[in-house]
């Protein structure tokens, strides 16, 4: 292979990644810009996208033709997805008494650990927030079954040591999911602690249980190092002090500690 040869292979090669990061830059945009809108206006941006990609493709001998098409298509495949999950989140009967602010009583299973927020309640009591799936609400003594994804903001006590896979039932004021978060169908704000149902599956059990060995063993570490090392080594952050947390996410280094859904407070 001659050296022209080879200069003209790298060319190639960075034209691909420049045509490739065009096509995440297009997807990102679309997604931030789709995130909060109504599902039909999603899918008919993902149609849109899907028509624009395929003329392009077409007349792909044109320059700049192949770089439309891939962008069009990286639309396509992550709005088609995006529309059908906001579709499934406002679809659920918690969706729309989210917006009255209605109580309810839940049945729910947690998706997640729960993970402290930097934000405390009334008289300085700490909270946590869930990741959960809802199975059952009670609504003025009337029973109905749901499948919706909501986030549960609770006192610590009672909350900060439930594993995933535990369900729970609970009383709870619905709220509408904060923005950039409307694949949830709701935010139910606990008034007390859970009341168990049954236990957690038994490999989250064990999973806990190795957490719960972690934190005994780090209880004798200096400072702040004894919540932050069950972070780093298996995400466990119910003992990481919230203010170390919101520096993490400043710093842009949630990742380190994001196993046990740091991002999420």
């Amino acid at each position: 292979m001659t050296i022209a040869e080879l200069h003209g292979r790298r060319a190639a090669v960075g034209a691909v990644d420049a045509r490739l990061a065009l096509g995440a830059l297009a997807a990102w945009v679309a997604v931030a810009v789709l995130i909060d809108r109504a599902p039909i206006l999603v899918a008919a941006s993902a149609g849109l996208a899907g028509v624009l990609g395929a003329s392009a493709l077409a007349l792909r001998r044109r320059p700049g033709m192949p770089a439309i098409a891939l962008g069009a298509f990286c639309i396509v495949i992550v709005t088609t997805p995006l529309a059908a999950r906001l579709a499934h989140a406002r679809a659920s009967p918690l969706f729309r008494l989210a917006r009255t602010g209605a109580d309810v009583g839940a049945t729910v299973e947690l998706t997640a650990d729960p993970a402290q927020l930097t934000a405390t309640g009334t008289a300085g009591s700490a909270r946590v927030i869930v990741p959960a799936t809802v199975e059952s609400i009670v609504v003025g003594g009337n029973r109905t079954e749901v499948a919706a994804d909501v986030l549960v903001l609770a006192p610590a006590d009672g909350w900060q040591r439930l594993l995933p896979g535990q369900r729970v039932s609970l009383d709870a004021r619905l709220q509408p999911p904060l923005r950039g978060s409307d694949m949830l169908s709701a935010v139910l704000v606990a008034r007390g602690p859970p009341r168990l149902l049954g236990r957690p599956p038994w490999w989250q059990r064990a999973a806990g249980s190795v957490r719960d060995d972690l934190r005994s063993a780090s209880v004798g570490l200096p400072g702040d190092v004894s919540g932050l090392l069950p972070g780093l080594i298996d995400g466990d952050t119910s003992s990481l002090d919230p203010v170390i947390a919101a520096d993490f996410r400043t710093a842009g280094l949630t990742h380190l500690v994001a196993v046990s859904g740091l991002t999420a407070q």
